[in-house]
């Protein structure tokens, strides 16, 4: 007979095993959400999975081993370079110094998002292109904020503006009323 001490050691040793069961169970669960299986394919798309995943694990530890060699080298260089001497004598007169060199900024360009035609009744049946930008229709000559639109073709827009241009090239088409 089970004494009443050892039947609680026996209760409590089977939660704690039931428990080492679902946490288990819940673990492959989530490993299988991780990694995915590629059921129902081929096994040659199963061979290039596996391929792909070695060849991540090789490309991810080669780039630690360069990185820790160029940190290395680095290390090698900065305790080894001597400090370079000053020039004692001026090559050029003051008067022959190079220019500064302007950094261009960075220029926000608006977004075109559609080149369509349409058939004007005032220009007599001729189509006249039209270019969405920025969620504005515009045509050639109008000014869409800063730049003036001075060309609008079926391969993009040509933006201009302080002398400088800019081509913005079109999107690629989704809808046409031609296409069937």
């Amino acid at each position: 007979m089970v004494s009443e001490k050892m039947a609680k050691h026996l209760w409590m040793g089977g939660w704690l095993m039931a428990g080492i069961l679902v946490a288990a169970f819940n673990g492959f669960a989530l490993l299988s959400l991780v990694d995915t299986p590629l059921s129902g394919y081929s096994p040659q798309v199963h061979a290039m999975d596996r391929s792909l995943r070695h060849l991540k694990t090789i490309m991810t530890e080669k780039a630690e081993s360069i990185g820790s060699e160029v940190n290395e080298l680095a290390l090698r260089f900065k305790t080894a370079a001597s400090p370079v001497p000053p020039k004692t004598q001026q090559t050029r007169p003051p008067s022959a110094a190079m220019p500064k060199r302007t950094v261009a900024q960075p220029v926000s360009l608006p977004s075109l998002t559609g080149i369509v035609t349409r058939r004007a009744i005032q220009d007599r049946g001729s189509s006249r292109p039209l270019a969405m930008l920025g969620g504005h229709i515009y045509t050639e000559g109008e000014r869409c904020g800063a730049f003036v639109v001075r060309e609008i073709t079926d391969r993009g827009v040509l933006l201009a503006k302080g002398g400088r241009r800019w081509f913005l090239a079109a999107p690629a088409v989704t809808h046409s009323v031609t296409m069937r």
